[in-house]
């Protein structure tokens, strides 16, 4: 590469995006906090929604 003047191209240092807690919006309650207790299986459920970066735009994961 060097005997033909080519370099490498180097990305984007990669930077890792989480949630902004430096916001002034109002935070959802901790519904679970204050559910009563379960007493058999598959009576309470949670879940998470994950945005993946993808060429064509956002992908949303659930």
């Amino acid at each position: 590469m060097r005997s033909a003047d080519l370099l490498g191209q180097q990305k984007r240092r990669y930077r890792v995006r989480t949630t902004d807690s430096r916001h002034d919006q109002p935070i959802a309650p901790n519904d679970l906090a204050v559910a009563p207790a379960h007493t058999k299986p598959d009576q309470i459920w949670a879940t998470d929604m994950i945005y993946i970066e993808k060429g064509e735009g956002l992908l949303y994961l659930a």
